[in-house]
């Protein structure tokens, strides 16, 4: 039997907090890189180079893109919460960190 999607997270003191997917996500996108410069007037292409010369800039932040089903109606069985608005509560305190 596959897992479902499950989302803990990671207090710096506490406890943490677990919110476990419905229904898995159909797709899950990871994005990240690394951001060269790219100003043509500061790195003129030297005469006989190949390419304009890049400096490394520094690492783009990542990113991962998914999109999971909330439901309530009772279709799909699930002990994760009785309404929608349970559900999404608890996947914000997985992932959101208020500052007060």
């Amino acid at each position: 039997m596959v897992d479902k999607l499950k989302i803990v997270s990671m207090p710096s003191s506490g406890s943490s907090q677990t919110f476990t997917a419905m229904l898995n996500p159909n797709s899950i996108k990871h994005d990240f890189g690394i951001g060269y410069t790219d100003d043509p007037c500061k790195h003129q292409q030297s005469q006989g180079d190949i390419a304009p010369t890049v400096q490394f800039q520094g690492y783009q932040s990542e990113k991962l893109d998914f999109e999971i089903m909330i439901d309530a109606t009772g279709v799909v069985e699930y002990t994760g919460g009785e309404s929608v608005q349970d559900q999404l509560n608890q996947l914000k305190k997985c992932c959101l960190r208020l500052q007060r």
